[in-house]
């Protein structure tokens, strides 16, 4: 297995990005959108999508601290609870969406990270498998 190491970016230097046209441009297409389609990320068992893959300290921290998952920068609980930390992308990312949100996730090594999200209301609707959607049905 392979060591990774988490990179820090100051906000500013985000919002730099951010600013670039090519950037701007794809965070307006995402804005103006009429649907998105979304993944969820299990912080223990994955790495995750915008964050990329993360320091074993990082995850430690984050594990201790509740957080069981992310979806578009948002790093969240399993009671649906945004986890609001330096290391959250809320503010740079373009979300919440003003479209539906479609979180297309399965497995049963997702199931927490699905069920947070649903009690968040991080999404509108959900597409998953059967053994996934049985474990998630025991939550409700």
């Amino acid at each position: 297995r392979l060591e990774s190491r988490s990179l820090e970016t100051p906000l500013e230097v985000v919002n730099a990005i951010r600013e670039t046209p090519a950037v701007a441009k794809a965070i307006q297409m995402a804005r103006d959108s009429d649907i998105a389609f979304s993944s969820a990320c299990d912080i223990e068992t994955s790495d995750t999508i915008f964050y990329g893959p993360m320091a074993e300290s990082l995850r430690d921290e984050l594990v201790a601290a509740g957080v069981i998952g992310e979806i578009e920068g948002t790093l969240y609980t399993l009671e649906g609870k945004a986890h609001e930390s330096d290391y959250s992308l809320r503010e740079c990312v373009p979300l919440p969406m003003k479209c539906p949100v479609v979180l297309v996730a399965g497995g049963v090594n997702k199931v927490n990270a699905i069920v947070g999200a649903i009690r968040g209301s991080f999404i509108d609707e959900l597409i998953t498998d059967r053994q996934a959607a049985t474990r998630i049905l025991e939550f409700f």
